[in-house]
């Protein structure tokens, strides 16, 4: 009669250990390569969680993370800022990507996409402010990311016109 007992005891420990094994880590599982996984990663935490691993600099891994996510985010113009911080402070792996970010974000912004979201018109403005640190840093940031903050910030003036 034990037995039973037994096995019921043993399939509910296990029972806990795959309910624990299941625990989303995001950057353990995610796919942080393809387009399509960190598109599911911006989706998945938010613009909030984005823009506070961009403001971490003990966490390089989310920071990375995020700024390969900051194109597909809701409000990609929100995150510019924090974009142009790591694109100006000069870190060898985080300046590349965030350039790289800009480029996208410049490539995907919209009038129409602006409007749908009633996107603010600050929030534009911030985004294209916060870009001129690429072009008043000292000594200056590198020809490829300066040309990535320009290509942006032409695009959030047309933008900010339309609007």
């Amino acid at each position: 009669m034990r037995c039973p007992n037994i096995v019921f005891g043993v399939s509910l420990a296990l029972t806990c250990v795959s309910v624990r094994a299941d625990t989303p880590d995001l950057l353990g599982q995610a796919d942080v390569i393809s387009t399509i996984g960190i598109a599911r990663v911006a989706d998945e935490v938010g613009d909030r969680s984005l823009s506070a691993w961009l403001d971490n600099p003990i966490r390089r891994d989310l920071a990375l993370v995020a700024a390969r996510a900051a194109p597909f985010a809701f409000a990609p113009e929100r995150l510019v800022p924090a974009l142009a911080r790591l694109l100006c402070g000069r870190d060898p792996v985080l300046a590349p990507e965030a350039a790289v970010a800009l480029v996208q974000i410049a490539e995907r912004l919209r009038p129409s996409e602006l409007a749908a979201r009633e996107a603010l018109r600050t929030d534009v403005r911030a985004a294209k402010a916060s870009l001129a640190c690429a072009a008043q840093s000292h000594p200056p940031v590198r020809a490829d990311l300066s040309a990535a903050s320009l290509l942006l910030e032409a695009s959030l003036a047309q933008l900010d016109a339309i609007q």
